[in-house]
């Protein structure tokens, strides 16, 4: 997962950072009956200058009873 600023006016990047790579062993399914979900870790991303760690994300899907919608955290 990446994530990047861009220049509104030029496209230009300016900056770019690795939020983490997928690993199988840091995911999870979380079984909850209200709200039935599976959680993806990404780890070891591009160090982070104000905590000195490395930058992670989970990113979470959520199963919805409607199957051709979708939404987004």
């Amino acid at each position: 997962v990446k994530q990047f600023h861009q220049e509104p006016n030029t496209g230009v990047r300016t900056a770019e950072f690795l939020l983490g790579a997928f690993d199988v062993k840091e995911s999870k399914l979380v079984v909850d009956p209200a709200a039935p979900s599976v959680v993806q870790s990404y780890v070891r991303g591009t160090m982070c200058d104000l905590t000195g760690q490395p930058r992670a994300v989970d990113v979470k899907f959520l199963c919805n009873d409607r199957p051709n919608a979708l939404s987004y955290l």
